[in-house]
């Protein structure tokens, strides 16, 4: 009996035991994920996937060179044929200039070339081409704890990379180093080495060149420069109908449709806020030409407050006649204009409108001097007849040269708003002290000089 018993208990085992292996291999069962893991998404190896759910798909690798860059924006490239701008990039300087993190990105965020040199290794004769020079006269140079690329080759040598049919919008940018008296270049839309563009920087100018079948044309200059043995970034966006030059974050410069080139047209004059202030020896030319457009000094029969208009700057008061400024006599027997402080907060002295109208380059300069009060001595120019509600000149531009307490800042008002307010910097404005105003109006901006010292750029 016992022994049937026991003979029961074992087949009912072996029948169980056939069950549960069953379950655990059979048809339909779901196998450990990859890898080991148990199947939860916070181990490694884990996934939230269910049984019978499609493993997700994966981007194809993309194709590069033989120098790890992406083969579609090298040797495949596929320009587009709306632009109106394209060409490969490049760089070149003068001795000692250095170069570092050289690189292109297209569209907002495929970086499609980078090099920072920081491998020591000698750039490679494939990936690289030059118009002068050769690719191994390029060498990597320590500077300090870094690694960047300068020429030590002679004569001049441009070292370019890229396609030469490629289109916008892609950026080129370079961090550079000036060496005393050197220059730097930036190349872009470089169809090959007689039709390009490039943007220079030296310690005294910034300019813009474009080269075309074969010809060197200066587009622009601008008499700011950069400090030499300091890293500043230079860059150009691409875009299909234009270009936009940075040099040390400033855009100085755009090409092609971006190049929104600011022509003047308004009045010119001066303005000043509750303060005592002399004004002499007014002068503008034209920059391209050297042509005086207008001069005065107020001596002899001047009849200059005769043909001059007044108005109010944006936000202040006039509290007594117009007939209050006036041409003086001071000490040593030399004529100025004078506004007094009496005048009020705004007061403003419009020359002629004819004056600079047209043009897209143009200088004036000027000597101020403060007799007493808080501010200085303001210039406006493009001055339109416009007025807001309460009366006051209503657009316009501004170098408030005095403004926040001695300070100076560019103001662009348009439609009776300050569009922007710029933060005051400080200007070197001295009290019963002739001072030389100097201000470059460009096609970009404004350039603000003070005792022949560099104040303030502007870009509108």
């Amino acid at each position: 009996m016992k022994k049937k018993l026991l003979a029961l208990l074992l087949a009912m085992t072996f029948i169980l035991m056939s069950v549960a292996a069953t379950s655990c291999s059979g048809e339909g069962s779901t196998p450990p994920p990859a890898g080991g893991g148990t199947g939860d998404a916070n181990e490694p190896g884990g996934t939230q996937a269910s049984a019978g759910t499609e493993a997700p798909d994966t981007e194809a690798p993309v194709e590069t060179n033989e120098y790890g860059f992406p083969r579609e924006f090298f040797e495949d490239y596929m320009p587009n044929d709306d632009a109106q701008y394209s060409g490969k990039v490049g760089i070149s300087g003068t001795a000692g200039v250095l170069f570092d993190d050289f690189r292109v990105r297209m569209g907002t965020l495929d970086e499609v070339f980078r090099y920072d040199f920081e491998d020591g290794k000698a750039l490679p004769d494939g990936m690289f081409t030059t118009f002068g020079g050769a690719v191994a006269d390029w060498q990597i140079a320590e500077d300090g704890d870094n690694h960047a690329l300068t020429y030590k080759g002679s004569g001049d040598s441009v070292l370019t990379v890229g396609n030469n049919k490629w289109t916008g919008k892609y950026t080129v940018t370079a961090k550079v180093k000036l060496a005393a008296g050197g220059e730097a270049r930036l190349y872009f839309c470089v169809k090959d080495e007689n039709n390009l563009y490039y943007a220079t920087a030296t310690e005294t100018t910034v300019s813009l060149h474009q080269i075309e079948n074969g010809t060197d044309k200066e587009l622009n200059t601008i008499p700011i420069g950069v400090k030499a043995d300091e890293m500043f970034p230079m860059s150009v966006t691409v875009d299909l109908d234009g270009a936009e030059v940075y040099i040390n974050s400033e855009n100085y410069f755009n090409v092609g449709e971006a190049l929104e080139e600011h022509v003047y047209a308004g009045k010119f004059g001066f303005s000043v806020w509750s303060t005592d202030v002399y004004f002499d020896n007014v002068k503008i030319v034209d920059s391209k030409t050297g042509e005086v457009l207008f001069e005065e000094d107020f001596e002899g029969d001047c009849d200059f407050l005769t043909n001059a208009t007044f108005g109010i700057r944006n936000g202040g008061n006039w509290t007594i006649n117009p007939a209050d400024i006036e041409i003086i006599e001071i000490e040593g027997g030399n004529h100025v204009l004078h506004i007094p402080a009496s005048c009020g907060n705004g007061p403003t002295v419009l020359f002629d409108g004819n004056i600079g109208d047209g043009k897209s380059t143009y200088t004036f300069t000027y000597d101020g001097y403060v007799v007493s009060g808080g501010e200085a001595f303001p210039c406006v120019w493009d001055v339109k007849d416009t007025v807001d509600s309460n009366g006051h000149l209503a657009d316009y531009l501004c170098y408030n040269l005095g403004g926040w307490s001695k300070q100076c800042g560019f103001q662009t008002i348009i439609g009776g708003n300050k569009t922007p307010d710029q933060t005051g910097v400080a200007a070197g404005i001295i009290d019963q002290t002739w001072q030389h105003i100097r201000v470059e109006l460009i096609s970009t901006g404004a350039i603000l000089y003070l005792d022949d010292n560099l104040v303030q750029f502007h870009t509108y």
